[in-house]
């Protein structure tokens, strides 16, 4: 998978998640989740499960940062692009 799928896969995912108002603006790299896209708990939850299944991984608070991969869509994307490039 490239860094250009990650990314539209990403942005597809939290485009589910966010209100209509923010869904229908375009979503950019480095457009923060909790911040800019307006993202609670409860949907950062559902999107952490969503990407969880549709990339095979576990986000384990205990091993990761989780503030720093859910920081914004960039920093997202790129830990999901070095998993899938380690485990491939």
């Amino acid at each position: 998978m490239t860094r250009d799928q990650v990314l539209a896969t990403v942005i597809r995912l939290v485009k589910s998640e966010v209100s209509p108002a923010h869904a229908a603006r375009e979503v950019r790299v480095e457009d923060r989740l909790r911040e800019d896209l307006q993202l609670d708990s409860l949907q950062m939850v559902t999107l952490s499960i969503s990407l969880e299944d549709e990339f095979g991984l576990f986000f384990d608070p205990l091993d990761m940062d989780l503030v720093e991969i859910f920081a914004t869509i960039g920093s997202l994307v790129d830990f999901l692009y070095q998993y899938m490039e380690r485990n491939v």
